[in-house]
């Protein structure tokens, strides 16, 4: 599960076309480009345990953002279903618009499925615990609203700190 992330210039015709204020795009500090979200389209729901229709429901970002914390766990060699160990995850999710944009403008979305159902895969505030339930992570998981990778490190990093953990090897003596 491997993605490119790269950035993509957007001209002021396409922005003035998709209904940005021209004056807007006169500010210095606008930055007319995006990070679209490649193969999005390829999460693979029956691995996580998700019918068709909680993948249809679910953020784009947040199922990249599962299939990320599986790699790591796959690439660290660790499956949480088998020892003891209990595994965390800290991490953040930034302003979402995929409901409003694309869930919510679908009249026949918006009447077939319940408000819950579109709130667990798509609000910011569930995407940790989300990736914790799906995966069988035992540990901490935290949702960090500020800064996400920052905020994740310095967390991870008091928890490494302050308390013993299972993926902590003790030092040498």
């Amino acid at each position: 599960m491997a993605y490119e992330t790269y950035r993509v210039e957007i001209t002021r015709e396409d922005l003035i076309a998709a209904g940005e204020d021209p004056a807007l795009l006169d500010d210095p500090d606008y930055v007319a480009a995006t990070f679209p979200l490649d193969q999005a389209e390829d999460f693979d729901a029956a691995f996580f345990g998700f019918n068709p229709r909680e993948a249809q429901l679910m953020d784009p970002q947040q199922r990249i953002m599962l299939e990320a914390a599986w790699t790591a766990l796959e690439d660290a060699g660790i499956d949480p279903k088998q020892g003891s160990n209990r595994i965390g995850v800290f991490g953040g999710v930034g302003r979402n618009a995929y409901m409003l944009n694309n869930l919510m403008s679908h009249p026949d979305l918006r009447e077939s499925a319940a408000e819950y159902d579109m709130l667990i895969g798509n609000e910011r505030d569930f995407a940790v615990t989300h990736i914790a339930y799906r995966l069988g992570l035992t540990g901490p998981a935290m949702t960090l609203q500020c800064s996400p990778v920052t905020a994740a490190l310095v967390s991870r990093s008091q928890r490494l700190h302050s308390a013993p953990s299972a993926s902590r090897t003790p030092p040498r003596g």
